[in-house]
């Protein structure tokens, strides 16, 4: 009898306390490329808005150059982005004079832990996070598409682009705070990086969830 073929599925999971909703909300796992969503067309800027402040890079004639900081982290070129992120990249950055406004963004990096499975088994990507609270949000993303959210207030899920019907949230984060995101059966086309956040809109200390 043939095997069926092994593949990975990279599971970031990651306690995220966010702000008031507005602009975009970058994750990237640790040591990867982190490419900021921006379409500018002349000059711009790109600010970090959080300790340690300070501008990052300047578009110029069509070409993004770093700021004396970033010189080790950005490359001068078309694009903006850290060709390698550390954990302290974390924070709020603002792009400046791209267009009529300005656009802040979230950039959360994240640790990772990878699982290899079998194609066509069942999987559990397990995420945990428990609060007496119950005004917070449970996310899962495929890369930067939402595959689902809960909202705990109304208890309302809503998918996201990147959702099938083989996924579901494990009901078991209601007594046990598991918001496990389960998998009827794996298929090839669900490899690929996810990421379980929660959202608050107060400030709250953040911490990473137990993974399995």
């Amino acid at each position: 009898m043939a095997r069926l073929p092994l593949f990975v599925l990279t599971l970031v999971c990651h306690i995220h306390i966010a702000k008031p909703a507005f602009g975009e909300y970058l994750p990237v796992i640790l040591g990867e490329p982190a490419v900021f969503p921006e379409t500018c067309s002349k000059g711009a800027e790109l600010h970090r808005v959080e300790a340690p402040t300070g501008l990052v890079a300047v578009r110029e004639e069509g070409v993004w150059r770093p700021s004396e900081s970033y010189r080790d982290r950005i490359h001068r070129g078309a694009s903006l982005a850290f060709h390698r992120t550390r954990y302290a990249d974390t924070a709020l950055y603002e792009l400046k004079k791209c267009g009529q406004s300005e656009t802040i963004i979230q950039l959360e990096v994240v640790w990772s832990s990878e699982k290899a499975v079998t194609e066509g088994e069942p999987v559990k990507l397990n995420c945990y996070y428990t609060d007496k609270q119950t005004e917070f949000t449970i996310k899962w993303w495929k890369g930067q598409e939402m595959v689902l959210e809960l909202n705990m207030p109304s208890q309302k899920i809503q998918n996201g682009t990147a959702v099938n019907r083989r996924m579901s949230l494990s009901p078991e984060g209601y007594k046990e705070g598991a918001w496990s995101l389960s998998f009827e059966k794996v298929l090839q086309e669900d490899g690929g990086d996810y990421f379980c956040s929660v959202h608050k809109n107060t400030e709250h200390e953040s911490g990473e969830p137990q993974l399995l």
